[in-house]
């Protein structure tokens, strides 16, 4: 059985719309390395390692988010074609750019074994820390975005993404989401009840479920 270890990720790394969902997986993936007894800002990592572990299959694709994360400052050193082919890698965390004041989320490592076993997505990682960025625990235990917020915080350009994730992560016991009808048109049907015409979706992100899951 492996030792869960909490990932966290600040908030506003989490609702950065500029990186991609592989990118966000990567960046959870060299966080959750990056801890060996102590959190470390340089280490030496293998590409195929990283590969396994965020589902990212091929050298060229994850090369475009080894360069995404470098262009927009959460690593330090770029990564060229020989580095990726060589497997050997050397990183380093932006310390400046990972940490902040103003909040972050953690959720277990055990979603990185489910990425690995492709039990799942990069996406639906992602979705899982944005979800749970936007619940105050322990004041409460759900939280409300609606789809529109989630696309545009998260740079998911369909909302049909969200719905299809959403899905998944039910049936996997990951969410539980509850409709709540909320708004009006103020006309009444026949039994004169007040007919409600739009939802809002409550979001529970079950941590409880992630931690039954070892690699």
């Amino acid at each position: 059985m492996s030792k869960v270890r909490w990932v966290h990720i600040k908030n506003e790394t989490i609702r950065d719309p500029s990186i991609t969902a592989n990118d966000f997986c990567l960046l959870v993936y060299l966080k959750w390395f990056s801890f060996n007894g102590k959190e470390r800002t340089e280490f030496d990592i293998d590409n195929g390692h990283a590969k396994f572990y965020t589902g990212i299959k091929d050298n060229k694709t994850i090369k475009k988010s080894y360069l995404s994360l470098y262009e927009h400052g959460y690593i330090c050193i770029p990564v060229h074609d020989h580095i990726i082919q060589s497997r050997a890698l050397q990183i380093k965390l932006n310390n400046a750019k990972l940490h902040s004041e103003s909040g972050f989320t953690r959720l277990p490592s055990t979603l990185l074994y489910m990425i690995r076993d492709s039990a799942l997505s990069q996406q639906e990682l992602r979705i899982l820390y944005y979800l749970e960025s936007r619940i105050n625990r322990p004041t409460k235990a759900f939280c409300y975005p609606s789809r529109e917020l989630i696309c545009s915080e998260l740079g998911i350009k369909s909302p049909k993404t969200i719905s299809t994730a959403k899905k998944s992560l039910v049936s996997r016991g990951l969410l539980k989401v509850e409709e709540h009808k909320i708004g009006t048109t103020l006309q009444y049907d026949e039994e004169d009840r007040l007919i409600r015409t739009k939802f809002n979706n409550h979001y529970y992100v079950q941590i409880d479920k992630m931690l039954e899951y070892y690699g």
